[in-house]
């Protein structure tokens, strides 16, 4: 697990990974009444080169990853079931592209 923790760190920064019991309780539940399910790490990208790279790291080992986008679902959908890395997309809010006559926006996944 260490190698995984410290794979991490190099895609994404020290400050942005967590594998803290604190931190793995926190989002282990989601504000519905689900039974919470604790991830083993917590990781926060801030591009998708960097979720490429998460996503190339947990096929390349087998972990589970489970995608957390404004943290509103009430469902029970971004609870880590069989552990694994939680990515908490919040960091990615930015607004790529609006394009008025079309009505659309492109937005980054954490944006809300």
């Amino acid at each position: 697990m260490k190698d995984i923790s410290s794979e991490l760190i190099k895609i994404v920064g020290p400050q942005y990974v967590s594998n803290h019991p604190e931190e793995r309780y926190l989002y282990a539940r989601d504000p519905g009444t689900m039974e919470s399910r604790r991830p083993d790490w917590v990781v926060m990208p801030n591009s998708t080169e960097e979720v490429r790279q998460i996503v190339l790291l947990a096929n390349r080992e087998s972990i589970p990853i489970v995608p957390m986008g404004g943290g509103l679902v009430l469902s029970g959908l971004t609870r880590a079931l069989k552990g694994g890395i939680l990515v908490d997309m919040k960091r990615m809010n930015r607004i790529l592209e609006v394009n008025e006559s079309g009505r659309y926006a492109r937005v980054d996944a954490g944006t809300f």
